[in-house]
């Protein structure tokens, strides 16, 4: 199953397909692949599914599982950064 679509506006962006995560978009990188925030795609899968009844607890672990998913030696998968505090 494939875990990836297409951008409308650049066809060769690929973006994660089963939520839209399209607003956690903070960039592109030079060869093409779609950066999210992981905050704020988090936020996005909490949303979804509060709307689909289940459980925030859930929607993280959907997420996670997605992200787990991404290959690392796929040089065209999107690309998740992660806050870091070094405080």
């Amino acid at each position: 199953m494939e875990k990836y679509r297409y951008s409308k506006k650049n066809k060769s962006v690929r973006l994660f397909k089963n939520v839209n995560y399209d607003y956690a978009i903070i960039g592109v990188t030079s060869d093409n692949r779609a950066v999210y925030d992981y905050e704020n795609m988090l936020e996005i899968a909490c949303i979804s599914a509060d709307e689909h009844g289940f459980p925030e607890s859930k929607a993280k672990e959907i997420l996670d599982e997605a992200i787990s998913k991404v290959s690392m030696d796929d040089k065209t998968a999107p690309i998740v950064v992660y806050s870091a505090d070094f405080k």
